[in-house]
């Protein structure tokens, strides 16, 4: 399942009014794997945060930007299609996680270094996709403290 495009809010919509229907709430995750992407589902090669799998891209400044718009445009979308609220996934090595982590990101910019700036792009998004849904709207980001790497934990 995705919300990466418009043509798809029509569909999760009908899944929302069934959910709706019977008295449910229902939240849509955002997430990207990042390293961890699998292309057979994608179809687009993974992303790093850092130098670190040589099979992905690392992220430049403006792909970072371009993230940014992508999780608010699927926040919109996920408003649109009648979600109750969204959730961002920073857990479990997922992107947002290997931001925060200092064993994946080896950054030297803004988004590197301290907890501050790898929390960045967090904040990026979050104060995007409320500008655009508004302050009713619930959104959530499931996060955890540990990286799962034998002695790192994020900060």
């Amino acid at each position: 399942m995705a919300i990466d495009r418009d043509d798809r809010v029509d569909t999760l919509a009908k899944m929302t009014a069934a959910v709706h229907q019977h008295g449910g709430k229902i939240f849509l995750q955002l997430a990207h794997a990042g390293i961890f992407a699998e292309v057979e589902h994608s179809r687009q090669r993974p992303v790093s945060v850092s130098e670190q799998a040589s099979e992905s891209d690392v992220l430049t400044l403006a792909a970072i930007e371009q993230l940014v718009t992508d999780f608010t445009q699927a926040a919109q979308r996920a408003q649109r299609a009648g979600f109750d609220g969204v959730e961002l996934h920073s857990g479990h090595g997922y992107l947002l996680s290997q931001f925060l982590s200092p064993a994946f990101n080896q950054r030297c910019d803004d988004y590197g270094g301290c907890i501050t700036n790898r929390a960045r792009i967090h904040l990026e998004i979050i104060r995007s996709i409320r500008n655009m849904v508004g302050e009713g709207f619930p959104l959530m980001i499931k996060m955890n403290c540990d990286d799962f790497i034998d002695g790192e934990f994020i900060y």
